[in-house]
């Protein structure tokens, strides 16, 4: 029934019971007859306006939109918020609505930066799925479209849902076989394929041979096949067969019980033939190795740079005094870091993983899928990132990454006083030297991120001060760019030892308070993560505080705080500005700088990734921000940063135009 809109509608359907959760508090009420409104509690984005309004415009039964202000005495009802200001659509739920559509909502594309729980049961959608819903909708973690009348094969590109938890499409017209690689989903918890048109063997990729059953009775063999999803999911399609159900493949060319019994005994033979082979294999390694006149059992290093360089396990262990604690450059949650000095004087640093710390040393696949990865950091090449020289294995399940060796330590250590640095040639009060470190982390983020390769780039993952190093000129180098996001994308058994710098978070241990929020809370890693690391980065050089600093209010972050002093005007800098920098020139030079500086960090640490620039733009504004530039010009405009909430990107008051 169409229904006139009013001030307080935002969106009426003639459907029976419809809940549209959008955490910006959108909320229900029934307003007239069978119509039901669905209003605005407040801080819809336009964005998500229009991903509504391309929905209702491409399924049938919807009669309008309009967007509108709150209606009175409206109940708010499904509110998940991620951020109290955050009005993306996180979950639509429009179950017996009496909707259709043919093709699938192509209106659903415009909610994919956000939408994560998709529910459409007992409706009146037809047609195929189409191939490309991942791609439309990359975020999902629960779909559920039983009860229509789709129709068609189910696609084999569902696999690209790499966060699916849940998949309903029991009920439907669904034909041909089920696709082997909805098996490969890697959190796929609940499945249900009911009652449709499928046909031929179920994928042997969905159940696994049971280490419990140690009979050898045909008939204890097929239960010996242990299901990942029970029968229930898969009953109601006639042309099915092959376990869990009890229905035999004879037809497709599959073999009876005293066949499969047949097979697994060839699986666990062959199994037995692999572990031989690489039993074999190591003892082939030991009788080489054994040439080289060392009690402990070495494999040469796999350098990437410098062919003239070869190092073994031993040579590792003569450059740090059999590492020596003395040498111990830092300890970290999943390695040691030591310094160590060749024949030839030149020194390196050892990044040692240990086998308790690391999943990745227990399997072969893992380690050959770590050294793919490790021969690809090695590969990049600039100023600014800490050169990745070789590594090694032992034979006691330690690897070690050799590395360039940065004399003047970290840039935690630097802004802190953790050890002296004698070697110092700068004074850490230097305006000059603080900028000339941000810059070249600037320069080394943009390189991996759009320099590196023109069809990928490389996400840090973990960028903060300690994992930025500083050489004898005191130029920034990044250290561990990748190693920590492959290393915790291995570890799945071992936990760090827990600490206040470091959160557990979706399953991964995270830096306190240098994580972008989208990281913490959906696990999701960008570029623009990193973006939001070095914003916080920035904040900790020119503030000189910890982002747990005891001068932050309960659940005030840096930024806040930095932010309310900006918003108080240029007097209230002085209260956030490290005591470092408020010496010699600061007056007359740096103050206008540094706050420039401040509200391009706090601009990087924006909640929505989409508000954060990239780091091609944020280069370019740290070059005109450049303290060298503007004394050598006095006449020199530095551009005003301006941070604009209500629109929620940067401007500057030479071009007024949206980075």
């Amino acid at each position: 029934m169409a229904t006139t809109l009013g001030s307080g509608q935002l969106l009426v359907y003639t459907v029976y019971t419809v809940t549209v959760i959008i955490s910006g508090n959108l909320c229900t009420s029934r307003c007239q007859g069978e119509s039901l409104n669905i209003s605005d509690c407040g801080n819809s984005t336009s964005c998500q306006s229009e991903c509504m309004e391309a929905f209702t415009r491409s399924v049938v039964n919807v009669t309008s939109v309009s967007i509108a202000q709150p209606c009175a005495d409206a109940l708010c009802l499904g509110v998940q918020l991620w951020h109290q200001n955050d009005g993306q659509l996180w979950s639509l739920r429009l179950p017996n609505a009496g909707l259709a559509g043919n093709p699938f909502p192509p209106g659903l594309s415009k909610c994919n930066s956000s939408l994560q729980d998709l529910e459409l049961p007992s409706n009146f959608f037809s047609g195929p799925l189409p191939s490309d819903l991942c791609r439309r909708l990359p975020y999902l973690t629960e779909l559920d479209l039983s009860h229509n009348q789709f129709s068609g094969p189910i696609p084999s590109s569902l696999k690209a849902c790499l966060y699916l938890n849940s998949l309903s499409l029991q009920g439907n017209r669904f034909s041909g076989p089920i696709p082997s690689e909805l098996a490969s989903l890697p959190r796929l918890r609940l499945l249900n394929l009911s009652g449709n048109s499928l046909s031929g063997p179920i994928p042997s990729s969905f159940y696994s041979i049971s280490s419990s059953s140690s009979s050898s009775s045909p008939s204890s063999s097929l239960e010996s096949l242990a299901s990942k999803f029970p029968a229930s999911a898969f009953t109601g399609n006639p042309g099915l067969c092959g376990p869990p159900l009890p229905i035999m493949c004879t037809d497709y060319g599959q073999f009876p019980h005293s066949s499969i019994l047949i097979i697994v005994i060839a699986f666990l033979l062959l199994i037995c033939l692999l572990v031989l082979g690489f039993i074999l294999d190591i003892h082939h390694r030991l009788v080489i190795g054994s040439k080289d006149a060392s009690a402990t059992a070495s494999f040469p290093v796999e350098l990437m740079f410098d062919s003239h360089l070869r190092l073994s396990w031993k040579s590792l262990q003569q450059a740090t005094s059999g590492f020596s604690h003395a040498n111990i450059l830092g300890v970290g949650g999943s390695a040691t870091v030591y310094k160590g000095q060749l024949p030839n004087d030149q020194m390196i640093a050892i990044k040692v993983l240990q086998k308790e710390d690391n999943t990745l040393l227990y399997s072969t696949d893992l380690q050959n899928q770590f050294l793919t990865e490790l021969d690809v950091l090695g590969k990049l090449r600039h100023r600014n990132l800490v050169r990745i020289l070789g590594y090694c294995f032992n034979m006691n399940n330690t690897m070690a990454i050799i590395l360039d060796f940065m004399p003047m330590g970290s840039l935690e250590a630097f802004l802190h006083n953790n050890r002296a640095l004698p070697e110092m040639q700068c004074s850490k009060t230097d305006w000059d030297a603080r900028f000339q470190i941000l810059r070249g982390i600037a320069e080394g983020l943009a390189y991996l991120h759009h320099e590196y390769d023109g069809t990928r780039c490389v996400i840090h993952g973990d960028l903060k001060p300690g994992n930025v190093l500083l050489d004898a000129e005191m130029e920034a180098h990044i250290a561990d760019f990748g190693l920590a996001r492959m290393v915790r994308a291995t570890n799945t058994t071992s936990v760090p030892t827990p600490s206040r710098q470091r959160v557990l978070a979706n399953g991964h241990w995270w830096s306190f308070g240098y994580t972008a929020p989208e990281c913490a809370q959906q696990g999701v890693v960008s570029r623009k993560s990193d973006v939001f690391s070095f914003g916080v980065t920035m904040l900790k050089v020119l503030t000189g505080e910890r982002p747990s600093s005891a001068k932050l209010e309960e659940g005030q972050t840096l930024a806040d705080w930095v932010g309310e002093a900006l918003a108080r005007g240029s007097g209230a800098i002085d209260a956030v500005v490290a005591s470092e920098l408020k010496k010699g020139n600061y007056i007359n030079y740096w103050k206008e700088e540094i706050g420039a500086t401040l509200k391009l960090a706090c601009t990087c640490t924006s909640y929505q990734p989409s508000a954060r620039p990239d780091m091609h733009q944020v280069l370019a504004l740290l070059q005109n921000l450049a303290p060298s530039e503007s004394r050598q010009n006095p006449h020199l405009q530095i551009p005003s940063l301006l941070y604009n909430e209500d629109e929620s990107r940067l401007l500057t008051s030479n071009s007024h135009q949206a980075i």
